[in-house]
């Protein structure tokens, strides 16, 4: 409950907590949380940062779960603020659960049992230093918190609260996770941990965390995973991909102009100027051309980012638009080319089959697949091998 003593608010905020009786007070709606009498920074907060909060969290404090989904995604353009992200949604999460009377029996759990906030980064000194070190900063200057619920000062490397909350940094190490009831987590830059032959540090972090989060506290807790997009076939990207087809997780990528809102880039006349991107051919688009197509492809761009796509468009897609490569340097650019070829062939051979017989020992080519006219063809194949998996080039 806020500061304020207007009666009809009272009166609101105790009709609520008639109908929440576990709670001894109101947690502050998510919009409500970055304004006055909590962290009072709502002006210093990016539009875009501030939709995705409140996609994740609802516009009014839930009575029931500590979020609408129990798994979320932000990832998108280098600069977006995903680590500002992260030090507001953690400190949310740890308000919403101190104004329990109890959180041990609301969620179960024997009296006297942790329940911890777990913060997981690719180092441990990366973990302390960075997103921990903001998280921690938003709670020093939270009025409500400092007033309230202060932490243990005692605790360098970790947050003690009232009522048995911690909120610990931990490393990709599975380690880390032993022992705790985690209601509430977030792994930080997820395409930047170990990745080894035989280890997907993030994916086996990830499995981890979701897991005790799951077993403890079914669909009540909140698994954040926050970070750019630095390759298609890395962690972010699968798990974007996956998360996107799950009715359970809400996945946002943004764009550095949807981070900022679009009113940052109009001109001291009021005028938005932007131009058109076709993300698969990598190349502009006319305007004219871009209202008579419908594809998903084709992006509106704040005209101060021409130059970057005209002059590099692999890295213009991935640190403004928040779209990974399909490669870390292609040796052929036109991806798009290549992409047409392919599916060329595909339909091809859904309508008249393949060109070579079903033989594992001798295959041979169809009669039909054989050139009409004397001039020579040479084929040239290319057994490439990928630690990723393997790919065949035929030229």
């Amino acid at each position: 409950m806020g500061d304020s003593f207007d009666p009809k608010i009272i009166k609101e905020e105790l009709a609520w907590l008639k109908k929440y009786p576990h709670f001894e007070e109101r947690p502050a709606s998510i919009d409500e949380f970055l304004g006055p009498g909590y962290l009072d920074i709502a002006d210093k907060v990016r539009p875009g940062v501030r939709e995705a909060l409140i996609a994740i969290f609802g516009e009014e404090p839930s009575g029931k779960q500590i979020a609408l989904l129990p798994l979320a995604m932000l990832t998108g353009a280098i600069g977006i603020g995903k680590t500002t992200f992260a030090a507001i949604a953690l400190p949310y999460m740890v308000h919403w659960v101190l104004c329990l009377k109890d959180p041990q029996d609301f969620y179960g759990l024997l009296p006297g049992s942790r329940i911890a906030f777990m913060q997981m980064s690719t180092s441990e000194d990366q973990a302390k230093e960075v997103v921990f070190g903001d998280i921690k900063a938003r709670i020093e200057h939270c009025k409500w918190f400092v007033e309230k619920y202060p932490f243990d000062p005692k605790w360098t490397n970790q947050m003690r609260f009232p009522k048995d909350i911690w909120v610990l940094p931990g490393d990709s190490a599975e380690t880390t996770f032993e022992g705790y009831n985690i209601l509430a987590g977030i792994l930080d830059e997820a395409d930047s941990h170990k990745v080894t032959a035989v280890k997907d540090y993030a994916e086996d972090g990830f499995n981890t965390i979701h897991a005790r989060i799951s077993s403890r506290f079914e669909d009540k807790g909140l698994f954040i995973v926050i970070g750019q997009m630095k390759k298609a076939d890395g962690f972010a990207a699968r798990k974007y991909r996956e998360l996107l087809e799950d009715s359970s997780a809400h996945v946002v990528r943004m764009t550095i102009w949807e981070s900022r809102g679009l009113d940052h880039y109009r001109n001291s006349e009021g005028i938005l100027e932007t131009f058109f991107y076709d993300t698969h051919r990598k190349m502009i688009i006319p305007r004219l051309a871009a209202g008579l197509v419908t594809n998903d492809n084709i992006i509106e761009i704040p005209a101060i980012y021409e130059n970057d796509f005209k002059n590099n468009p692999e890295r213009a897609l991935r640190d403004l638009a928040g779209i990974p490569p399909a490669t870390g340097d292609p040796f052929i650019s036109l991806v798009h080319k290549i992409e047409n070829c392919r599916d060329a062939w595909l339909e091809r051979e859904k309508n008249i089959g393949s060109p070579v017989d079903e033989s594992c020992t001798n295959p041979q080519f169809k009669d039909w697949f054989r050139c009409i006219h004397p001039l020579k063809r040479v084929i040239h194949v290319d057994m490439a091998y990928s630690g990723k998996g393997d790919a065949l080039g035929m030229a």
